[in-house]
């Protein structure tokens, strides 16, 4: 295993010097296009951004930020944690990429891709640095299709992520386990 997780795609790293890149991105959400140009976004202590830039660098075609998490069951009133999780903050594709074909034989979208870089990006760190069982987010209407299709499962009745941010957004909780054949 590599030293360092890199890429199939141009996603790096989101730094202060693409922060002007940002200022032009739009997801069709407000508060999610707010979050990729605000400081937070930054802020190691909330999670670590990407972005997919274009071949050109002069656009964002998507990013996500992920940060640590666990997925809580409640029995008989009570809460227990059931496993460490790998919590995707944000994820959110540029409008003009948006429903975009990537590869039309095998069906996969752009915003496919972006997730299956994540999803590897999160398994090198599971196998390299962490141990977790879970990777969890809070789905808008607009992507619960996308996570759906990629095996995310809606969260049980009894199951939570401890600190739902997106309560007013009308979010879905979601996660996908980790450890299960298929």
């Amino acid at each position: 295993m590599s030293e360092k997780y890199v890429s199939k795609e141009h996603i790096i790293e989101y730094d202060a010097n693409l922060q002007q890149l940002a200022s032009s991105f739009r997801c069709g959400n407000s508060f999610i296009d707010n979050f990729l140009g605000s400081p937070i976004a930054l802020d190691p202590g909330i999670g670590k951004t990407y972005v997919w830039l274009d071949r050109s660098e002069s656009c964002i075609i998507g990013f996500y930020n992920i940060t640590t998490g666990s997925i809580e069951e409640i029995k008989e009133g009570k809460i227990y944690k059931i496993g460490g999780a790998v919590h995707i903050n944000e994820f959110a594709i540029n409008t003009d990429y948006q429903k975009l074909l990537y590869d039309k034989q095998r069906k996969l979208y752009v915003s496919d891709v972006l997730l299956y870089d994540c999803i590897e990006r999160i398994e090198y760190y599971r196998h390299k640095y962490l141990g977790f069982t879970f990777v969890t987010l809070s789905s808008t209407k607009e992507g619960y299709n996308l996570y759906c299709r990629n095996d995310f499962e809606k969260m049980d009745e009894d199951m939570q992520i401890p600190v739902l941010e997106d309560k007013e957004y009308e979010c879905i909780p979601m996660y996908l386990p980790l450890d299960i054949e298929k």
